[in-house]
């Protein structure tokens, strides 16, 4: 299993995509793009408190940490053409639990009952994490999954 990124890159990224929104649209949804901490990137969208070891960071003020982070998760993880690892913001080599914790930040976040009247997301948010969760959670449509992506990677590479 891959080692999660640290909170502090992933809060520096989020802040420069956020910041330098043509820089995201070129950078961030490339497959290369570097890897945030999806736990990390739910919990600032969602407000939580994170202490971070960059002194700068903890001085910032929490909602722009938290736009930072919702942006992303508009942006990256309900984008038309988002895997269900996307959606999730899991790697796809995550732990059941992993992606148990993250769907539910995730529908803390965009769930139409658990919304407040500040940040609106659309009910085909809720829908397409439900979706990405019923993929995820199941071995079998996991692996199902898995099998295609990487099949539609070699179609790709032999067209090219």
């Amino acid at each position: 299993m891959s080692d999660r990124p640290p909170a502090d890159r992933t809060a520096r990224l989020l802040l420069r995509y956020f910041r330098e929104p043509s820089r995201f649209r070129a950078e961030a949804l490339q497959p290369d793009a570097p890897r945030l901490d999806g736990a990390v990137v739910l919990k600032l969208a969602l407000g939580h408190r994170i202490e971070f070891a960059e002194a700068a960071l903890n001085r910032l003020s929490g909602s722009v940490l938290r736009d930072a982070a919702a942006s992303y998760v508009r942006r990256v993880c309900f984008r038309a053409d988002a895997t269900p690892y996307q959606t999730l913001g899991v790697a796809p080599d995550a732990t059941p639990e992993a992606i148990k914790d993250n769907f539910r930040l995730l529908m803390q976040l965009v769930h139409p009952d658990r919304q407040d009247a500040r940040a609106r997301w659309p009910e085909s948010c809720a829908a397409q994490a439900n979706r990405a969760n019923g993929i995820l959670r199941n071995e079998e449509s996991r692996a199902a999954f898995d099998r295609e992506a990487a099949e539609r990677v070699r179609a790709a590479a032999a067209q090219a």
